[in-house]
């Protein structure tokens, strides 16, 4: 007998506080051991992880251990590596009025999780930010994307094959998403578009629920006049085109030096050859559009967009496949000129100055991304701190999320709240603040209780004027008076006069090479 999703989730809910309750995963050898069991577990699923993601989205084998499966290991080995450091005590300064004192930040688990992964790198999208949640201490239900059938059926085999008061997974379409909103959690974490997003954040503010938002944006990629184009060409078809496109990360509007534009397109069309043949429909390396609602909507920016076609273009909507396409000056109001495209289409347009760039970038939502080829590290600088994005990379294009100690995540309408990284064990904790005192009241401390007398407000005055410093800083100056002192003493008794002669000699040798004599 089948059970509604509210009942089966308010069963795995409640497996889940067991968990908690036991303290399943709160210790750092219980995290450890959590971690391992899910990496063996994996290993064994590897096969046929890579054949469910080519069946949902003709993805090759190679190029699903190259973005998924790998990155899984590596990103266990990075918490693995960092944890002790991750959980221990962060220890804070406080006043001399408040000694003896100690002040630190804990990092607890917020408790219950859920994570809401995405289709188009199913096993990336749900079991990274998994992995981050596990290593915070956190149990953890996930909801794979429905769009990824066989990937999401392999998920919930391979959860299934784990500690159930720790781990949980349930599958399902919208009303399964709907019903897992409905219910009340201590953390949830979503990978997708900015529209889903938002209805996820709505859900959550029903019970002032705290979210991670992994969402996306029309990432720029900047080409300068300077930018090494063979570079700039091998690495932008790349990052354009992997995953047929479906990479919230990817580069979706090419802005490029209008002395270089000839060139570039020239190179980028021969790059597309070189990668995946003269018909890319036959190429093993490249991918299909996940379903037919995805194939007509990115068909439906091919139309009307005013631009010209450089390459590409051509659609079979039986094998849901779109050519990689570019398109250069394609009007900047219709959806492929200002939508995120989530396709492989690439859109161009020239500039004369990093300026222009600037103004149409900060115009529009800031991206997940943005990108910049070309050596000017004054126009990078620009780049940096005259723009808001969830990341910006020089001389590359969606590489930076390999990079495990480095955070991950939007900004504004990309998203908010980080992965990876120190940042994204933080993400997943409440960080708690902690005060230890004593119990003495007296003078000083005294001076705090009633009554307030003239008395005492003048001695509060002065010790506010004497302890007016911190112990860190206090033992900072201990310390160099300290060092000082130790100096001062073998002055005093000569014992720098040998180490003094030699720097003299020194500088005279110096000062007579300089000179010249």
């Amino acid at each position: 007998m089948e059970h509604s999703p509210k009942v089966l989730i308010k069963s795995i809910q409640k497996r889940l506080h067991e968990g908690l309750n036991q303290e399943k995963n709160k210790s750092y050898t219980s995290r450890v051991n959590n971690l391992l069991s899910f990496k063996r577990v994996i290993s064994n699923f590897a096969p046929k992880m890579k054949e469910a993601v080519f069946s949902d989205l003709g993805r090759s084998h190679f190029l699903t251990d190259f973005t998924e499966i790998g990155s899984i290991d590596e990103v266990i080995d990075y918490f693995l590596k960092n944890l002790k450091s991750f959980m221990s005590d962060q220890p804070r300064d406080i006043s001399a009025m408040m000694a003896p004192s100690k002040a630190y930040v804990k990092q607890e688990p917020f408790g219950l999780t859920l994570i809401l992964g995405s289709w188009n790198f199913p096993y990336a999208t749900t079991f990274h930010p998994m992995i981050a949640a596990i290593a915070a201490g956190n149990v953890v239900c996930i909801k794979p994307s429905e769009m990824g059938p066989k990937s999401s059926s392999v998920m919930k085999e391979i959860i299934d094959a784990l500690d159930q008061n720790v781990f949980s997974c349930i599958e399902g379409g919208p009303e399964v998403a709907i019903a897992v909103l409905d219910e009340r959690w201590d953390l949830i974490v979503f990978t997708g578009s900015a529209d889903k997003g938002k209805l996820v954040a709505a859900a959550a503010a029903k019970y002032l629920t705290p979210t991670l938002l992994e969402l996306g944006g029309k990432n720029p990629v900047i080409i300068d006049k300077d930018a090494d184009l063979d570079n700039a060409a091998k690495r932008i078809v790349q990052g354009r085109f992997l995953n047929a496109g479906q990479l919230c990360i990817a580069p979706d509007m090419a802005f490029v030096h209008s002395s270089r534009i000839d060139e570039f397109l020239d190179k980028v069309r021969k790059t597309i050859t070189e990668f995946y043949g003269p018909n890319p429909k036959l190429s093993k390396d490249y991918s299909r559009i996940v379903n037919d609602m995805h194939t007509k909507r990115i068909a439906s920016m091919l139309e009307n967009h005013g631009g010209t076609v450089i390459c590409g273009g051509e659609i079979d909507f039986k094998e849901k496949y779109i050519a990689p396409t570019v398109i250069l000056n394609p009007r900047k109001d219709v959806p492929v000129g200002c939508q995120e495209i989530f396709g492989p289409v690439l859109v161009v347009f020239p500039f004369n100055n990093i300026e222009e760039c600037i103004e149409i970038i900060n115009s529009r939502e800031k991206s997940l991304a943005l990108y910049y080829f070309g050596s000017n590290k004054k126009n990078m600088d620009l780049l940096i701190n005259k723009t808001s994005s969830g990341n910006i990379t020089w001389n590359d294009c969606v590489m930076h999320c390999t990079i495990y100690d480095l955070p991950f995540g939007g900004v504004g309408n990309s998203g908010h709240s980080k992965m990876f990284g120190e940042e994204g064990f933080k993400a997943m904790s409440h960080a708690k603040s902690v005060l230890e005192r004593g119990t003495n009241n007296r003078f000083p401390a005294s001076v705090r209780f009633p009554p307030y007398t003239e008395d005492k407000q003048k001695t509060f005055n002065k010790l506010k004027w004497w302890m007016n410093f911190s112990l860190r800083s206090a033992k900072s100056n201990m310390k160099k008076a300290a060092v000082i002192a130790v100096i001062g003493f073998l002055a005093y008794n000569g014992y720098l006069n040998p180490v003094i002669s030699k720097v003299i000699e020194v500088k005279n040798i110096i000062t007579t090479f300089t000179s010249g004599k």
